[in-house]
């Protein structure tokens, strides 16, 4: 699954350096392809926290643009999000993933002992014990606001964010950026770009403009010392 030509050691190096590392051509080509193309498929819902508390509303639901507007108007003066999503895990566990072969798969490997070591000697954190993961979906008007993951009941030791978009424009927001002592660090969601970084590290996505008109896709998740719920 992962690209054979990566260059470990500098990878390793560079996330105890400083913390986080971005990754290209993380996978080889074929994979990252599959993928694409089974989260073009997915049944994507709207995840919105607001006023109403948390909600997930499907794409054609008539209070999607209310609730995105109710989002956004929350995020003034609060942590807040509103970004579409399919809980992989959940759908592994419900036999719904099976409809996507490189989703399953993704699925599978991640939580597999022989990834799962390689993630502890990457990071060295050796307490990981399983890896979650949704599929998310960017569009107009998303975003999600400054966090730094920091979940001490849930386990949290690592994020990633699998790139999966092509082609997405500079300029459209969905950035991913995160805070450094000299400054804020952006990643543009370029294809099968991998960042890693470590808990608890602030970061935010940067709101995708109202003229955008592709999909910021990717999928994320956290590596987990806590060995709960997995596949």
């Amino acid at each position: 699954m992962l690209n054979p030509t990566l260059q470990l050691p500098a990878i390793r190096a560079q996330l105890k350096a400083d913390g986080y590392v971005v990754i290209d051509d993380f996978l080889q080509a074929e994979v990252a392809r599959d993928l694409l193309n089974d989260i073009q498929r997915a049944p994507f819902q709207l995840a919105v926290r607001s006023n109403a508390g948390e909600q997930k509303l499907t794409p054609n639901d008539p209070n999607y643009a209310p609730a995105l507007a109710a989002a956004a108007d929350f995020a003034r003066h609060n942590y807040g999000f509103a970004y579409e999503a399919f809980h992989l895990i959940t759908a592994y566990q419900s036999q719904a993933l099976n409809r996507f072969p490189a989703l399953k798969q993704w699925v599978e490997i991640i939580n597999s002992p022989g990834y799962l070591d390689f993630m502890r000697g990457l990071t060295g954190l050796n307490d990981i014990q399983r890896c979650d993961a949704q599929a998310t979906r960017y569009r107009a008007g998303h975003f999600l606001r400054r966090h730094n993951d920091h979940a001490p009941r849930e386990g949290r030791l690592a994020a990633y964010v699998m790139n999966l978009s092509q082609e997405w424009p500079s300029d459209a927001g969905g950035l991913l950026q995160i805070e450094r002592p000299q400054g804020l660090l952006s990643i543009e969601p370029k294809f099968n770009r991998m960042v890693l970084f470590k808990i608890p590290t602030w970061h935010h996505v940067s709101p995708v403009a109202n003229f955008a008109a592709g999909e910021r896709l990717a999928i994320t998740g956290w590596l987990r010392s806590l060995e709960g719920a997995s596949v």
